[in-house]
């Protein structure tokens, strides 16, 4: 009998080693199941992305309607409304000398001098775009020749910093010329050689930075000196000061003018 079952038990076993290996089944693919919730939010972002959109579009024309503009020729350069004439003295090599009265500074570029036909502009370079200043070019037609007048219009602000670090250059002076007639009087006053050494050195430094001083004063003068004679007026909405000298360029001459205002 339990021959028989051991026998049975070896039958049964071969017959699954000869059955085939059973394979995993595939997972079909899950069809996405709709949320109220997940819709709500993609329509949402969608609405926050076409709203930012319009913000920017509407952003991005604020900024172009902010921007200085320079409409070449729009401004009161002169107020000569109040004024009779802007009158220049044009020097040329040979004691040449040309004069005109600039009476109409219009919109557009136009003017007027002595009833000729003249023009004039505003425009920057690189010597006055970093300090916000700009090249006033006017221009005028005469006895067959054209002149063409450049001067430099700086704004106020600009003009106040120059006079300021000029007159802080003397004061700068003053102040060193005192401390070297003091450092002076003490050497005068010393009572041997040890005494005498450091005072020297002090005299010495003083001197040395009262050198130094003129220096920078000599360039705060000269960098100041354009806004020194002229006046003020408004354009696009600043102030600027215009200088009454210049430069002048008429068919190959070149020369200089000096500006004035007669009332």
């Amino acid at each position: 009998m339990t021959r028989r079952i051991v026998v049975a038990l070896i039958l049964t076993a071969g017959a699954a080693l000869q059955q085939p290996n059973i394979q995993p089944r595939a997972l079909l693919p899950q069809k996405a199941v709709p949320c109220a919730e997940a819709d709500a939010l993609l329509a949402q972002a969608k609405l926050l992305r076409t709203q930012a959109e319009i913000g920017e579009r509407q952003l991005s024309a604020l900024k172009a309607e902010a921007a200085p503009q320079q409409p070449e020729g729009k401004n009161n350069i002169l107020p000569l409304e109040r004024l009779k004439a802007w009158r220049t003295r044009l020097s040329f090599e040979g004691n040449k000398v040309v004069s005109a009265a600039w009476t109409k500074f219009q919109e557009g570029g136009k003017a007027e001098v002595d009833g000729a036909e003249a023009g004039w502009k505003m425009y920057e370079d690189a010597h006055t775009a970093p300090t916000g200043a700009k090249v006033l070019e006017c221009w005028f037609s005469t006895d067959g020749k054209t002149y063409r007048l450049k001067t430099k219009a700086t704004p106020r602000a600009e003009v106040e910093k120059l006079l300021k670090v000029e007159q802080d250059a003397f004061e700068l002076i003053e102040q060193l010329s005192k401390k070297l007639a003091d450092a002076e009087r003490r050497l005068a006053d010393a009572k041997g050689p040890l005494d005498m050494i450091p005072r020297a050195l002090a005299r010495s430094l003083a001197m040395d930075e009262l050198d130094m001083a003129y220096v920078v004063q000599k360039s705060c003068v000269a960098q100041a000196e354009p806004v020194r004679a002229g006046h003020f007026v408004d354009l696009d909405g600043r102030s600027y000061f215009i200088s009454n000298r210049g430069e002048v360029e008429s068919e190959g001459e070149r020369g200089t003018f000096a500006a004035y205002v007669t009332n």
